[in-house]
């Protein structure tokens, strides 16, 4: 589990690395809070992607067992937004935005040092 403080896009792929797996996460499951598609329209982008790249949004992204899905959903309110794979053999870890178009890589706020 972690916070999503820095954006879905920066945070799923920090778990993604520290858990070794490739993450994947479908954009038009994201839910979208109220003035998120104004916001978007008037930024010239789209809501669904804003919405995976944009910090601050305080709230958390979990990886669930399949066959503990349904004891998560009566602990609280969720969203199922993807999936969580194990890597092949030589594939890095990383996390990929799924949409009708096919896969895109989206990154939100990294921190420099």
């Amino acid at each position: 589990m972690i916070d999503l403080s820095d954006g879905l896009a920066t945070d799923a792929a920090h778990l993604g690395r520290s858990s070794d797996v490739r993450v994947e996460l479908e954009l038009e499951r994201l839910p979208l809070a109220s003035g998120v598609a104004e916001v978007a329209v008037t930024l010239g982008r789209e809501p669904h992607e804003l919405a995976a790249t944009a910090g601050e949004d305080y709230e958390l992204c979990a990886c669930v067992p399949r066959e503990r899905r349904a004891d998560a959903e009566r602990a609280a309110p969720l969203h199922w937004i993807g999936a969580v794979h194990e890597l092949g053999a030589g594939e890095k870890a990383w996390v990929a935005f799924i949409d009708r178009s096919g896969k895109r890589d989206l990154a939100g706020y990294e921190h420099k040092v």
